[in-house]
């Protein structure tokens, strides 16, 4: 189990329109970008693999669950309010290849 945590930035496109019904294709309805810090934490655990090939190379490669928490904050100003946080969870896969990286995990 690992405390995770990152910062981001996020950029929303958004369309301007008097009618809920606007087109797409006209160039008039889009608003502007409006744009955020994404601040997270979190929890995740990871699961290593350790794979031997035959002709004994070491190929390593883990699946991880990330759970974390995102404050962020749009600027809006005239519009829909956009502040708030949200949960996101994600599963990922990674892999790398590294002698010292084998050699700490199996110690």
């Amino acid at each position: 189990m690992s405390i995770i945590g990152g910062i981001g930035y996020e950029d929303l496109g958004t369309l301007s329109s008097n009618s809920p019904y606007y087109s797409l294709n006209n160039s008039n309805a889009y608003g502007g970008d409006i744009y955020s810090i994404n601040l997270n934490a979190g929890m995740g655990y990871k699961m290593y693999f350790i794979h031997k090939t035959k002709s004994d190379k070491i190929k390593n490669s883990y699946i991880s669950l990330e759970a974390k928490y995102n404050n962020v904050r749009f600027d809006n100003s005239g519009g829909t309010n956009l502040n708030g946080n949200a949960w996101t969870i994600g599963l990922v896969y990674g892999a790398y290849s590294h002698k010292v990286k084998h050699y700490y995990i199996e110690w």
